[in-house]
C-alpha cells in the first residue's frame, strides 16, 4: 500500500514535469545555500582547531583580564616582562619546559636594499620560538645574550624575508623598521596561517628588552614593562600537569599583583581545550547564523510547494472525489497528498546537498586566504542529515494544509467539479 501511494505520488508529480522541476528548483537552491555556508563555517572551525592542536596542546596562554562572570571592580593590573621572569621558577621543578613572554606589537615600514614591506614588529624573548613549535629555517635564533644587551638583532617570518629580499641572502643583512636599524640573524621556517588570524610567516622578531627601549617605553605605575601575554610550555599534555601548571601559575601571579583572597584573578589562564572550546562555540554559533539566513530561502522553496500542492488539489477535485466515492478514507487522501509533498521536498534535499557539495568544493580550490591558501571546506555527515530532515520538515509543514483541503472535499461536490 504505501508503495502503490509513492507510486503514484511520483507519477502525479511526472505528469506536471516543468512545474515539479520549477518547485524543486526553490528547495534546492535552499538546501545548497545552507550546506555550503555550514560546510564553510564548519570547515573554518576544523581548520582553526587544527592550528591551535599544531601550537602545542601543552600550552598554557596567560592574558590580563577579568575571568568570565567576574563582577570584581578593583582595577586590573596589566601583566609584566617581571611577570615572565616569576614563572621561570616553575622550570626548577621540571613541571614546565618554557617560559615565553610577548611584548607590545607595531606596525612599522620595513626597509632594506632590496625590497621594503609593511610588517607587524613583535618583541618576543628567545623561548618564544621553541614554546611556540617554531623552527629556524637559517641562521640563528634570539639568545639570552641578545635580551641582556637590548641587541638590534631581528628574525623574520619566511614571507617578509621573500618579500625583502626576493634574490638575496638575508641572513647578515640590515633592516630599518622606521628609525631602528636591525641585524637578520635568522629566518623561520614557513607556517602557514595562524591560529589566531595572523601568522608568523608575516612577523618580524626582536629581543622583547629591545622592543621596550626603542619601540615604546611605557611602564605600568609599578614602574614594571608591560606584555601583551605569557606563554607557558608544560612538560606533557596531561589533563592532571594542565590543572597543576595553571595552579602554580595562578599562584605565583596572585601574589606578584598582591590581589586578596577574596578576589577574582585579574588574569585569565588559557588551556588549549579553553581555546579549542571557546573558538567551536564561536564559530558554531556563526555558522548556525549564517544557515538561519540561507534558511529564508528554505522558507521560499516551502512556500512553492505549497502553491505546487494547493494547484494540484484543484486540478485533481474529480479525482479525489472519484477515490473517495470508491471507498477511499480521508486518512488515504491526507496520506497521498502528504507524500507527494514530501517526494518533492526531499528530493530537492537531495539534489540541494549534491549542488552545495560542490559549490564547497569549488570554493575550497580557491586562492582565498591572505597568502593565497584555500579556504578548507567540510561537508560533514551531521550538515547532511540535517539538510535532508530539515527538507522533509519543510515537506510536511507546507504540504498539511493542501493534503487536508484535499481531504476535507465533499465526494459529491467534487464529482460535479468541471
Amino acid at each position: 500500500m504505501r508503495f502503490a501511494t509513492l507510486k503514484v505520488a511520483i507519477s502525479a508529480l511526472a505528469a506536471n514535469k516543468l512545474r515539479t522541476s520549477l518547485t524543486l528548483l526553490g528547495m534546492i537552491i535552499g538546501v545548497a545555500s545552507v550546506t555550503a555556508l555550514m560546510s564553510i563555517g564548519r570547515g573554518v572551525e576544523k581548520q582553526i582547531t587544527a592550528e591551535l592542536q599544531a601550537a602545542g596542546t601543552n600550552v598554557l596562554f596567560i592574558f590580563s583580564g577579568r575571568p568570565g562572570g567576574s563582577d570584581d571592580e578593583d582595577p586590573i593590573r596589566q601583566l609584566t616582562y617581571e611577570d615572565s621572569l616569576a614563572l621561570e621558577e616553575l622550570t626548577w621543578d621540571g613541571t614546565v619546559v618554557g617560559v615565553a613572554a610577548v611584548g607590545n606589537s607595531r606596525n612599522l615600514s620595513v626597509v632594506a636594499e632590496s625590497g621594503d614591506t609593511r610588517v607587524t614588529v613583535q618583541g618576543v624573548t628567545p623561548s618564544y620560538m621553541p614554546v611556540n613549535n617554531l623552527t629556524i629555517a637559517f641562521g640563528d635564533t634570539l639568545t639570552e645574550s641578545d635580551l641582556s644587551s637590548r641587541a638590534a638583532v631581528a628574525v623574520l617570518g619566511a614571507t617578509v624575508a621573500a618579500n625583502l629580499f626576493p634574490d638575496d641572502d638575508p641572513i647578515d643583512q640590515t633592516i630599518r623598521a622606521d628609525n631602528l636599524r636591525l641585524h637578520v640573524i635568522g629566518v623561520l621556517e614557513e607556517q602557514g596561517g595562524g591560529a589566531f588570524g595572523g601568522s608568523p610567516d608575516d612577523l618580524v622578531f626582536i629581543p622583547i628588552t629591545t622592543a621596550q627601549a626603542r619601540l615604546s617605553r611605557w611602564v605600568t605605575p609599578e614602574g614594571e614593562r608591560p606584555v601583551n601575554s605569557i606563554s607557558v610550555k608544560l612538560v606533557d599534555e596531561r589533563e592532571e600537569t594542565i590543572d597543576a601548571g595553571a595552579a602554580s601559575i595562578r599562584s605565583i601571579l596572585r601574589e606578584r599583583h598582591e590581589i586578596a583572597d577574596d578576589a577574582d584573578d585579574d588574569f585569565i589562564i588559557m588551556s588549549p581545550k579553553d581555546l579549542i572550546e571557546a573558538v567551536s562555540a564561536a564559530i558554531g554559533v556563526f555558522t548556525l547564523f549564517l544557515g538561519a539566513i540561507a534558511g529564508i530561502s528554505l522558507l521560499v522553496g516551502g512556500i512553492g510547494i505549497m502553491n505546487i500542492m494547493l494547484v494540484s488539489v484543484t486540478e485533481r477535485t474529480r479525482e479525489i472525489g472519484i477515490r473517495k466515492a470508491v471507498g477511499a478514507k480521508r486518512r488515504d487522501i491526507l496520506v497521498q497528498f502528504l507524500v507527494e509533498s514530501v517526494v518533492v521536498s526531499v528530493l530537492g534535499g537531495i539534489l540541494g546537498i549534491l549542488l552545495g557539495g560542490l559549490i564547497s568544493f569549488g570554493i575550497s580550490q580557491l586562492p582565498l586566504g591572505p597568502d593565497g591558501e584555500s579556504l578548507q571546506t567540510a561537508v560533514t555527515l551531521d550538515i547532511i542529515v540535517l539538510a535532508v530532515s530539515v527538507a522533509a520538515t519543510v515537506g510536511i509543514f507546507f504540504g498539511i494544509y493542501p493534503a487536508n483541503r484535499a481531504a476535507r472535499l465533499d465526494p459529491i461536490q467534487a464529482l460535479r467539479y468541471e
